[in-house]
């Protein structure tokens, strides 16, 4: 097990602007990016990519970030790289405010929805709120088909508007990827850092609540104005070493599920031993192979559907020519990776 620091939401709501300045973002969008391409070559996407989920460690790992929360993973094809088959009218799974277009209209995730999800967080690092949130419902059962109008509604251009073009390039790509298609992990990489090239600046692991340590620069990139947004954050003197706080529990511990207005609710799994988790003790974490906590057969295999839902609700396909629609493309074999240094999966 392993003690780690507070969430990247937790970070964010630390800055005074509330908001992570362009720099900042490239540094952890590099790190999300190298954090999926791991899993997915493990054949698992993780289906709730969102703020609370990625955290930062602490001593000597606290310029790392990590994913936490495997509770709504699944395999999204078998160890003979045999993609699981499409599938439509589905339950959202994962958290609105970030899931992608196609899974809020009801078709089955894959490696493009988790990608796609990671856009929508790192704008909303860089925006400070989204434009769906906040939007006026009736009733829960609007909640949902409202942000995936929304989303629609809101083109890459728009979303990504004042930022440097590299983002509006990312959520423009993930939302057009194909069900089954490889994505290009590695231009997706290097979009962040031609970001960083262009005001010579480099991957830093830099981040705005790092201590200012002989770097005069630290405000990060201003070029860009968004409608006088100030990306710049003046006080970096947080250290996430403080304190570890991060909601995070072991995955054989709680069972997660989704509660009222899309809150996570964790409740204990009743187990031989019978204890309670002590939530003064912090983030406490397995560092394991996750293959073994995603079983074959999850949601989409031998028709044995375990998934956990989101509201009960029936999401409806809407008719829209920005979703994708299945491909019959074939994966192509993926090399083993055995990991990266800059990086970590919990």
């Amino acid at each position: 097990m392993e003690l780690m620091g507070k969430s990247l939401e937790i970070l964010l709501q630390s800055l005074p602007s509330k908001k992570m300045s362009i720099r900042c973002v490239c540094n952890i969008g590099y790190q999300m990016i190298k954090i999926l391409n791991f899993i997915h070559n493990k054949n698992i996407i993780h289906r709730d990519i969102k703020p609370d989920n990625f955290v930062v460690g602490l001593e000597e790992k606290k310029n790392q970030i990590f994913l936490l929360d495997f509770g709504l993973a699944k395999k999204y094809r078998t160890d003979n790289l045999e993609h699981n088959e499409m599938k439509t009218k589905k339950k959202l799974t994962g958290t609105a405010r970030y899931a992608s277009i196609n899974a809020l209209n009801g078709y089955e995730q894959s490696r493009r929805d988790d990608l796609e999800s990671v856009g929508y967080v790192l704008m909303y690092f860089l925006l400070g709120k989204l434009p769906w949130q906040g939007l006026p419902i009736k009733n829960k059962d609007d909640k949902y088909s409202n942000i995936l109008d929304k989303k629609i509604e809101v083109t890459p251009e728009n979303l990504c508007k004042g930022f440097p073009k590299e983002f509006e390039d990312y959520v423009r790509y993930t939302r057009e990827l194909k069900y089954e298609e490889d994505p290009n992990y590695d231009m997706l990489e290097n979009l962040f850092v031609s970001v960083l090239n262009k005001s010579n600046f480099k991957i830093d692991y830099f981040y705005d609540w790092s201590p200012n340590e002989n770097n005069e620069n630290n405000d990060g990139i201003e070029v860009y104005d968004n409608n006088n947004i100030n990306n710049k954050t003046k006080d970096c003197s947080y250290n996430a070493v403080n304190d570890g706080v991060a909601d995070a529990v072991a995955l054989d511990d709680i069972d997660v599920r989704k509660g009222k207005n899309n809150n996570i609710e964790e409740e204990k799994v009743n187990n031989n031993e019978g204890k309670n988790i002590d939530e003064n003790q912090g983030n406490v974490c397995i560092v394991e192979n996750i293959e073994e906590k995603v079983r074959d057969g999850v949601d989409g295999n031998n028709n044995h559907n375990t998934d956990i839902k989101g509201d009960n609700q029936n999401t409806n396909i809407k008719n829209k020519s920005q979703v994708n629609s299945n491909t019959s493309r074939t994966p192509k074999r993926l090399s083993k990776n055995q990991g990266c240094q800059c990086c970590s999966i919990i």
